[in-house]
This record gives C-alpha cells, structure tokens and sequence, in this order.
C-alpha cells in the first residue's frame, strides 16, 4: 500500500471577514466526506516531530454551478494545513481562485502564486492551468514545468472543473499518485463517457449534493429554464434542407432571427443583468453590432477580458455577449437571465454549465431564467433534448415555447416541455 505524502505543512486558518462566516454545511459535509477525522490531528503531530504525518483523503466532490466549490477547496487547505497545487481551466478562474483564497484565510500575499503562461510564480499555495502542465518544448518535446510539479513537496492537488481534465494530464499526473487529490466539478458527465478516467486519476465521488436541494435551501437561485423554437427565413430553410449534415448544424445554429429573440427576451427583462452565449464567433459579432453588447471571446487578453466582468459586476454593464468562455468557470454573480443562442450538439455538460452562470443567489432573493433558442424542425431540436438531459435528470423542468412571425408569442408555451 503506497505511502501518502502529508506534504509540506503550511500554517493557515479560515476567517470571518467582509460577510464571510465560514463553511456552509453542505461544504463543510463536503470537506468531511473528503477528509473524515483527518487535519487537526495531523497537524498536531506535524508540529510535535519533524516527520510529515502520514495522510490519505483523495475524491471528487459535486456540487452546482453557483453553489461554492472553491469553498471546499480552501476548507481543505485549511484542514489539512498543507502545501498545495491547484489546477484550473484558464487564467480567470486562476484569478478568482487568488482573490478567494486572499478573502477566505489567513495566507499572506507572499504565499499565494499564479503558474499561468504570464506569471511564474511558485509559492504554497499554487494557482496553475491546465494549459501550463501540459504544454511541451524543448528539444524532447518534454514538459519545462514539470520540475515544479514533480520536485515540490505539494500535501493536496486540487483539479477546479475535474471533468474537463486533457489526456496529457493524466499522464503527467500518473507520478503524484502519492499525493491527496481533490477533484471539483458541477457536471461529471463526459459526451465520450470518460468518467472513469476521473476516478482513475483522482479518486472515487466523496460527496455530491443534488442541484434542486440546495436551490430550495436557498444556496443556488430559483431557476425556470425555456427552450424557444426560432423558425427560420425560408432562404435559410432552403439552404439547410440541401446542405450536407455538419453544415446544416451550423445553419440552424446561426439561423439569422434569433437575434431578434434575443433583443425581445433583453427587453423583456429590463433591469437584471443578462449574457447572451453562443458557440459561433460570426454569430456573436453580429449579434455584439446589431445589439450593441460588448463580446467576450478566449482570444481576447485576459487583462481586457477581466476589464468587461469587473464592469458587469459594478453594475455598469447590463448585459455581456459570450463565447465558449461561458463553460468554464466565469465569477459574474449579478447575471439572472441567459440566453443561449447555440452550443456543441447535444453537449449535457455545457448546458450545465451555461445554466450554472445565473445561479448565484441574488441579493435581491430573485429567480433566474435560462433560455435556449432553437431552430425549428432542424436538427437542433434532437441536439436540445440530450442537452436538457443532465439538468432534467436534477429535476429541472423546461418549458417549450414557440417564436410567432411577428415576435408576440414568446411566452405562448407549446404543446409539449421535457421533464
């Protein structure tokens, strides 16, 4: 039985400051089922002998969109008291992981790093991407930050959005095997059915907590979620009837009146904060012009990126157009309405994901609304149910409506919703 590493003690505490007043329960059973009994007695031992204490605790915890899994994260640094590498999708979420961990424990600046393709910071507690652990170069096509991750005494890795872990990653990962893992996820579905690969890499589910529960404790918002059927000009009708079948995906996907959904459903919900997320970047810029909304693509500079979110969160933006960006973790708390325009076929996870943006309690004790727009009779509407399927599954309910001609009847249900 291999010898788990306790990893180089790191002295912190959580603390109750700026509205913060520690664990909810739900995070704290979390952290529980992760970790049992261990973190305070290792770290008694650890301070009475000058030999790391051995410790074990290695899983996955599932929670929704919205509902604090960095938390968790951070209640497990501060239980096991350790050195630890967290892993995220992308540069936001490293940010967001920093300014949490500075709002949430007692970890000095010093202590906290960023390892992203700007920063090389390495400290003892690591924010790093994905992207850095396994890019290649050099000569041998080798990893030039592997040292890091392989020579540092790390107690906890932490892998933020698990589900979304690349193959050069598990390989890479294979070699700390010995170290406590903590994989954080709102949806442990893959399209390719890959989930066992997770578990492989990090461990088994420690801990989950249904989606609909913790709305109706009101930890997540209130969420109605539509999907509106959008006809298309009879042009386009044409053109998708002749093309072959990836293109006609992308016909329905961009079908040209869903814009003026989108500007009626804005309009609609004058007053609350809304992103409009698409999967195609012509679509978004012509819905950007023709709506006038600022567009956040991943080929912008981050810099800029986090300038338009610092904007909607000030309350001076109303409304942001998004790109895939949207599936990852994103910190937009005020955002209650979001319209989905297209999306990757029939991808459950990404659903879920785009859903999870609005999910945030509002201070206002506000409900959310989710929209998907839908090109009739395409095959987008077979796309749409496998990708409600996940959110069903956790009890949601959409209802189907259909666009009239002249834009009046987006409410007017159809005559059918999937449960």
């Amino acid at each position: 039985m291999p010898v788990i590493e306790a990893g180089e003690p790191l002295p912190l505490a959580l603390r109750s400051s700026g509205g913060l007043t520690g664990l909810r329960d739900y995070q704290q059973a979390a952290v529980d089922a992760l970790l049992g009994g261990e973190g305070e007695a290792a770290r008694a031992a650890t301070a009475e002998s000058t030999a790391p204490a051995a410790a074990g605790g290695s899983g996955v915890v599932v929670l929704p969109c919205g509902a604090g899994k960095t938390w968790v994260g951070i209640g497990a640094i501060a239980r096991l008291g350790c050195e630890t590498l967290i892993l995220t999708p992308n540069t936001v979420s490293v940010t967001q992981w920093i300014r949490e961990l500075r709002r949430a424990t007692t970890l000095g600046d010093d202590q906290i790093g960023a390892y992203t393709g700007d920063r090389k910071e390495v400290r003892p507690v690591t924010v790093a991407t994905y992207q850095v652990l396994s890019s290649r170069g050099g000569e041998r096509g080798t990893n030039a930050h592997w040292p890091l991750f392989q020579d540092r005494n790390w107690g906890l890795i932490i892998y933020d959005e698990v589900h979304l872990l690349p193959a050069p990653v598990f390989r890479l990962t294979a070699e700390l095997q010995a170290t406590r893992r903590l994989g954080l996820t709102a949806t442990l579905v893959r399209e390719d059915g890959r989930e066992g690969d997770v578990f492989a890499l990090v461990g088994p589910k420690a801990y989950e907590a249904p989606w609909k529960s913790l709305e109706e404790a009101g930890w997540i918002a209130e969420a109605s979620c539509s999907e509106v059927r959008v006809p298309l000009e009879p042009d386009c009708a044409e053109r998708y009837a002749d093309a072959p079948a990836r293109a006609r995906s992308r016909i329905a996907g961009e079908n040209p009146r869903k814009a003026e959904v989108v500007r009626a459903l804005l309009a609609r919900h004058e007053g609350e904060q809304a992103l409009v997320i698409g999967q195609y970047l012509d679509q978004l810029r012509r819905v950007s012009r023709e709506l006038g909304l600022p567009l956040v693509t991943g080929d912008m500079p981050h810099g800029e990126r986090q300038a338009l979110f610092d904007r909607f969160n000030r309350g001076e933006l109303r409304a942001l157009a998004l790109s895939k960006v949207a599936n990852f973790a994103v910190d937009l708390p005020d955002a209650a309405v979001a319209v989905q325009i297209s999306g990757s076929f029939g991808s459950r996870q990404e659903e879920a994901q785009r859903l999870g943006r609005i999910l945030r309690p509002k201070a206002d004790g506000g409900g959310a609304s989710f929209y998907s727009l839908v090109s009739e009779h395409t095959d987008e509407v077979e796309y749409a149910r496998r990708r409600q399927r996940f959110l069903v599954q956790q009890g949601y309910r959409y209802e189907v409506r259909r666009w009239t001609e002249d834009g009046s009847a987006a409410d007017r249900p159809a005559a059918e919703s999937s449960r």
